[in-house]
């Protein structure tokens, strides 16, 4: 199993995304205080576990839609060098992403999370190695497709493959079948 303690994210990309919220960034903020956790700095940097924990408790106090809702704002949040800016397509996008993930969580070495397969013109298999919830990582996904590509929220399946292949039964990947009109 990867440590994913050795892997940081800036306070303020975490504050960003949690602004997203509106009125309600107030209420998950004072959630984190609630359970014992430190106020947060955009001048500091906290560790992917850290974000993955603060992913758990608005899930326990709000619900899988609040977290897949996080997933969808981070995806308008991720920075996208300007070389690979210009995607027409999401294949051209998904053999790309373990480089993104690295441009928005530093890393002491270089990792695959991601694992891309097209099977057509409107569909992928995905797999992803990431620490975070499959609800985040559908809603981070769903994102992609319509921030980067205009792709209506309706017109996008995500489908999580067989429900015991997931990590949270211990397996090291996620899978997805993907599919776009």
């Amino acid at each position: 199993m990867k440590n994913h303690d050795e892997e940081w994210v800036s306070g303020k990309f975490i504050l960003e995304i949690l602004k997203s919220f509106g009125e309600d960034a107030d209420w998950i903020l004072s959630l984190f205080k609630k359970n014992s956790i430190p106020e947060i700095k955009d001048n500091k940097e906290y560790s992917i576990s850290f974000c993955v924990r603060l992913i758990e408790i608005i899930k326990k106090y709000s619900g899988t839609n609040s977290v897949f809702k996080l997933g969808i704002e981070t995806s308008k949040l991720y920075k996208v060098h300007s070389d690979y800016n210009k995607f027409i397509s999401p294949h051209d996008i998904f053999p790309f992403l373990d480089y993104l993930y690295q441009m928005n969580v530093k890393t002491s070495e270089k990792r695959n999370y991601y694992f891309y397969e097209k099977k057509s013109d409107t569909q992928l298999l995905f797999r992803s190695g990431t620490p975070f919830q499959c609800e985040f990582e559908k809603g981070f996904l769903l994102g992609l497709f319509n921030y980067y590509f205009g792709v209506p929220f309706k017109n996008i399946e995500i489908e999580h493959l067989p429900v015991l292949a997931c990590r949270n039964f211990g397996n090291l990947y996620c899978s997805y079948i993907i599919s776009w009109k």
